[in-house]
């Protein structure tokens, strides 16, 4: 799965080793991997933490290597997340998504999450996140 992250992120945007494996061992966590042909091809991390008395879910990271990408992968990985986070009356799922990458912002809001605002500086300096939302059908 690193290895992975590092063929589908540069730098600031990678999850370190540490994170990752953190993120998917951790026991609020939801993983789904996608495999073709015994080849990693994707997976989603995301964490679960109560806010305000109610279960939301955070996406740690969504990669998609690069001959699976604009196939639905990623779309069927979120959904994966949501219908997970609802099994467990998770209220909504939140993410970063850096404010230059188009294609996966375009993902984000065909699945219906909102974009709730700008976070300078969320990767490094210089390198902002926008902070989206979806509020789940429980």
């Amino acid at each position: 799965m690193f290895v992975l992250d590092e063929l589908c992120f540069e730098s600031p945007f990678r999850v370190t080793r540490r994170d990752l494996q953190r993120s998917a061992h951790a026991a609020n966590s939801f993983v789904s991997i996608a495999e073709d042909a015994g080849v990693l091809a994707g997976f989603v991390i995301a964490n679960f933490d109560v806010e305000q008395g109610k279960l939301v879910g955070y996406i740690v990271t969504l990669d998609v290597r690069d001959a699976w990408r604009r196939q639905g992968l990623g779309t069927e990985l979120m959904r994966q997340v949501e219908a997970d986070a609802i099994d467990r009356g998770g209220a909504a799922i939140v993410l970063h998504v850096h404010v230059g990458n188009s294609r996966a912002i375009r993902v984000y809001e065909k699945l219906g999450y909102v974009l709730l605002r700008v976070e300078i500086g969320f990767y490094a300096r210089g390198v902002d996140a926008f902070l989206f939302r979806k509020k789940l059908a429980t």
